[in-house]
């Protein structure tokens, strides 16, 4: 047992010197639209990847980077660039971690509103967490809105 208090210390001394600090938490408010009216768009950390998009930097400084990709993209079209899980099985059957086909059922079962026209990936290893803070989030953000998205499902790999 404290061993892992050391490692866990260890770790928290890494992450501050990477700059990562504490933030607040998000304050939790009650959704605007009820989920059988929402627009949904999907948010994976899996490194998903349409054809032709450029690769995720897989190295030790991580990407904060994000694609966008086009919900109606045939899943089996889709690659995987993430250095820290297995894509075998993502490949397999993309579901498991970039859901946009069963989202889309959903939506045709009324059981939302809508999907919305674009998906969003991330790599999800960004040890140096400022950029994606800073820059990602808010990009992907202002790119939801701008698609009147109210909901998004975040798929973390």
């Amino acid at each position: 047992m404290e061993s892992r208090g050391r490692d866990l210390n260890l770790t928290a001394r890494t992450w501050m010197r990477m700059g990562v600090r504490r933030r607040e938490p998000v304050e939790s408010v009650e959704p605007r639209v009820p989920g059988e009216d929402a627009r949904v768009a999907v948010l994976s950390t899996g490194g998903a990847l349409a054809p032709g998009q450029e690769p995720f930097d897989t190295g030790k400084s991580g990407d904060p980077t994000f694609r966008t990709i086009p919900s109606d993209t045939d899943p089996a079209q889709l690659r995987w660039a993430h250095p820290h899980y297995d894509t075998s099985l993502a490949e397999e059957d993309p579901d498991c971690i970039f859901p946009v086909r069963l989202m889309g059922e959903l939506a045709a079962d009324d059981e939302i509103g809508s999907l919305a026209p674009t998906a969003y990936s991330m790599m999800g290893y960004a040890p140096l967490t400022r950029p994606v803070i800073e820059e990602t989030a808010p990009a992907v953000g202002e790119l939801m809105q701008g698609e009147e998205v109210d909901a998004a499902l975040l798929c973390p790999a």
